[in-house]
């Protein structure tokens, strides 16, 4: 196996193996790190990342599955460590399992000597659908008020003004505006109230098999509990029972009260670090 430089144009052969950012900022000619991976002439792995400060964010890390478990991961980690030693403090890699390939991150990082870092409350956790149904919460029948309504039943107006509102306050928390098209309209409930939304909850459908509790913000504490559970009857709906809903929290409190609120969930966001 060989290992090379990628650049914009000569990354095309290398584009399925990054994510889908990395690529797109490879493309754009942002100052992004890329390596590329290659046996006999056919690519089969890459590792993107760029410099914040003094750590080395590993931001794209993939083999293809036919040439795993033959050196190629650990070519790839160790020429960055080469290459990174004399210009930052540490190596630095964060990822969500979504798939079942994505466990076997772990116990590689752990041979490769990187450690797990604490995240202070800002996990993402992950459950099945079919797991709620016999949680305490949402396993009882919730009456729905009037007034929650799936985002595809609101004017755009309001949901525009709500996360402008949002953005001025330094708190949109989505890498998209509540109108966008990677939001599931059907699962996504707001409580509007004098023709205004005054809580909300996002939910982003972007993969097959996954949703995203994205961004829940309440108005009144009160508004928690039915605007759930209507996310959740939709979703069911929507959805079989083996889609993966991810929650993230943003603090040890939130992390708390997620825990208790649904314990059939688990950590599912891991970041990894190894000090140069």
């Amino acid at each position: 196996m060989e290992i090379g430089w990628i650049d914009r144009e000569t990354c095309g052969i290398f584009q399925t193996l990054l994510l889908p950012d990395a690529a797109a900022a490879l493309k754009q000619g942002k100052p992004l790190l890329v390596l590329g991976l290659t046996e006999d002439n056919v690519a089969c792995g890459a590792a993107a990342g760029e410099l914040e400060g003094d750590v080395f964010n590993v931001t794209s890390f993939y083999v293809a599955p036919d040439y795993r478990r033959r050196g190629g991961g650990t070519m790839l980690i160790e020429t960055l460590r080469t290459l990174l030693k004399e210009h930052c403090r540490s190596l630095e890699i964060s990822y969500t399992v979504t798939l079942p390939e994505h466990q076997a991150l772990a116990p590689f990082l752990t041979a490769m000597g990187f450690l797990c870092r604490l995240d202070y409350g800002e996990t993402i956790y992950g459950l099945t659908l079919g797991s709620l149904e016999n949680n305490s919460f949402f396993a009882r029948e919730q009456k729905i008020p009037a007034n929650v309504r799936p985002f595809g039943q609101i004017p755009p107006t309001l949901l525009r003004e709500v996360y402008q509102a949002a953005r001025v306050r330094e708190e949109a928390y989505l890498p998209v505006s509540l109108t966008d098209s990677a939001l599931d309209s059907t699962a996504s409930m707001a409580v509007v109230e004098d023709n205004a939304v005054r809580s909300f909850a996002a939910v982003l459908s972007r993969q097959p098999g996954l949703l995203e509790l994205a961004w829940v913000q309440s108005g009144r504490p009160q508004d928690m509990a039915p605007m759930l559970s209507a996310v959740y009857a939709a979703a069911r709906r929507s959805y079989p029972p083996e889609t993966l809903l991810t929650v993230q929290a943003v603090n040890a409190a939130s992390a708390k009260l997620l825990c208790a609120m649904l314990p059939e969930s688990v950590p599912i966001s891991f970041t990894y670090y190894f000090d140069l």
